[in-house]
């Protein structure tokens, strides 16, 4: 149950006993940006993927957990291999250095069509009284009333609505994702049968000219969407080394889309497989897609393989 990437590598071990963690850092470069030219538009684009996967927790109440930083790690790999995406990997990190690292991808510079793409897997947890979600850090604590080193949904979404990046989609593979809408957060866990009023948007791009047109006409309204494997529930983790049953159809979608002739995957596209998937194999977690922030009409989340 999970109630709660040049390459990038950041592994994160933690010490007994004192609570201190040390951080072991490697980085290099792999190509990660290139022109879209359409007539006389053209664009220098960069993808960037940040993904936060705890799956070993301080406090023994928060069991561990066998797939998050398995499954980042794949998507990582598929995001910098296929998409050429810049990315970032964060395995069992504190709440600090979590905030520490969004806050460095806030006070980069980025062009008009740069996107960047948030993943967070492990536990999460919801506060009843104050009908808030959080996803739950390798140093929270359960029984905070506080919630004091818990990474709440509000705050995220706060801090993402601001970023200067135009284009972001943040996917939460934790329990209780979908309360990172307070439309959800606020219902009763019965009546999440849907998504919300005016929730998602449908790209068909079978029917466009190309893909160029596409790319161009989907990243000019700017993008804030969310992507989440439930509502107001817990999700699967999924067998040892079979991935989460999300990350195993979201990683079985790119590499359909990285191998097929158009190589361009919309995130409502990407939604519908998952929730089709979640269907058929009878998972029972309600998959959830919607917006937050300064997200535009028609806006979309591309993922285009290179």
């Amino acid at each position: 149950m999970r109630s709660v990437i040049f390459t990038l590598l950041l592994t994160l071990n933690l010490l007994s006993g004192d609570g201190v963690y040390a951080q072991l850092i490697q980085a290099t470069s792999a190509p990660g940006s290139y022109q879209i030219r359409g007539g006389s538009a053209q664009a220098a684009r960069v993808d960037y993927a940040l993904l936060i996967a705890n799956d070993t927790f301080t406090d023994p109440a928060y069991r561990p957990l066998t797939n998050p930083t398995f499954d980042a790690r794949e998507i990582e790999a598929l995001l910098r291999d296929k998409f050429g995406f810049r990315t970032t990997l964060l395995a069992n990190v504190t709440k600090d250095s979590c905030v520490r690292q969004i806050r460095r991808l806030a006070s980069q510079s980025y062009g008009p069509y740069d996107q960047l793409f948030i993943f967070f897997a492990g536990h999460g947890d919801f506060d009843p009284v104050l009908q808030q979600g959080y996803a739950v850090m390798t140093n929270s604590k359960a029984g905070d009333d506080g919630y004091t080193n818990h990474l709440s949904f509000a705050y995220l979404q706060d801090l993402l609505a601001k970023f200067r990046c135009r284009h972001v989609l943040l996917t939460l593979d934790v329990c209780y994702g979908g309360t990172f809408d307070s439309y959800f957060a606020t219902q009763n866990p019965n009546e999440l049968k849907r998504d919300g009023p005016e929730r998602g948007v449908r790209a068909d791009v079978e029917e466009l000219g190309g893909q160029t047109p596409f790319i161009l006409t989907k990243l000019k309204p700017q993008t804030r969407k969310y992507l989440t494997s439930g509502g107001k529930e817990t999700v699967a983790d999924g067998e040892k080394g079979k991935h989460s049953p999300f990350a195993r159809f979201f990683i079985q979608k790119l590499n359909e889309a990285a191998g097929s002739d158009y190589r361009i995957l919309p995130a409502s596209d990407l939604k519908s497989y998952i929730e089709r998937q979640s269907a058929i194999t009878r998972i029972g977690a309600s998959v959830k897609m919607g917006s937050f922030g300064s997200d535009e009409s028609n806006s979309e989340f591309l993922f285009i393989a290179r």
